[in-house]
């Protein structure tokens, strides 16, 4: 028990570590067709329908990205709870219903995203 404890807690560590890795980095391409990642948002002028989507696309991965963290610091949240017998339930709910809102959000943001990526392949 103490050991799957302590594996819990590095795998924690672990996915933690990913928040690092969570800033928002945006693709632009020029108009010669060359990238380049930024933490701020491209120059409109720069961006052409094709760049957009790209840079669209690229805003999905990232957001991917911190959904499935998100996913596994619930189910690791659970796993640890199930695991404790003495644990707090009234923590672990609140913190599981943190951690649930935070998906919802960036569920949402990620739907906005896919519509307006959608809408503009449909247009022409």
């Amino acid at each position: 028990m103490k050991k799957f404890i302590a594996i819990l807690a590095v795998l924690s560590g672990l996915s933690s570590s990913a928040d690092a890795f969570a800033e928002q980095i945006h693709k632009c391409v020029d108009a010669q067709g060359q990238a380049s990642f930024s933490y701020s948002s491209c120059r409109l002028d720069n961006v052409n329908e094709s760049n957009l989507i790209d840079s669209k696309m690229a805003e999905l991965d990232l957001l991917d990205a911190k959904i499935s963290h998100l996913n596994r610091k619930i189910r690791d949240s659970r796993l640890f709870f199930e695991a404790s017998p003495g644990a707090d339930r009234g923590a672990f709910e609140l913190k599981s219903t943190q951690l649930k809102s935070e998906l919802s959000v960036l569920v949402s943001k990620r739907s906005k995203i896919v519509e307006g990526t959608v809408s503009l392949l449909t247009m022409h």
